[in-house]
Order: C-alpha cells, then sequence, then structure tokens
C-alpha cells in the first residue's frame, strides 16, 4: 500500500468516525426532545388513564346456550344447508 492509499484510508476512518459521532449526538437530541414531550403528554392525560376498577372483564364466564342445535353452522359462521 502506498502512502498515498495509506493517507486516504486513515482520511477515509477518521470522516466515518467524525459523521458516526455527529449521528449518534444528534440522536441524543433528538431522544431527549421526544422525551420532555412524551413527559408533557403523560402529564396532560394523566386523568384519562383508566385504572384496575375502571376495567371490564374481557370474558364472561357464562355457560354456553345450544339453541341453533337444529341448524348446524359452518366454521366460517354461514348456516350449513341440509341436503336431501
Amino acid at each position: 500500500m502506498t502512502p498515498e492509499e495509506l493517507n486516504r484510508k486513515i482520511e477515509f476512518i477518521v470522516d466515518s468516525q467524525a459523521r458516526l459521532a455527529a449521528a449518534q449526538e444528534q440522536d441524543r437530541q433528538d431522544r431527549v426532545k421526544f422525551e420532555e414531550w412524551s413527559k408533557g403528554l403523560r402529564s396532560n392525560h394523566a386523568h384519562e388513564r383508566p385504572t384496575f376498577t375502571d376495567r371490564r372483564p374481557v370474558f364472561t364466564h357464562r355457560r354456553p346456550t345450544f339453541t341453533n342445535v337444529e341448524r348446524p353452522v359452518s366454521h366460517i359462521g354461514w348456516p350449513v344447508a341440509h341436503l336431501g
């Protein structure tokens, strides 16, 4: 490798490291801004968050009823046609 090639490679590495450091700093600044912005959202909407007692259960514990025994339903929810 010639001295010029070595210098170009070193310059490329130094430039790449400088760009990476600048991008990392920008990311850090953006994260800090986002955290401050999201804190404002949380404090503004804290009164709207449901408490544990406000939540309703997703599933009910009722026994299934079999009122449509004479009309079976296919796996996609349509009534099964009786042939014959």
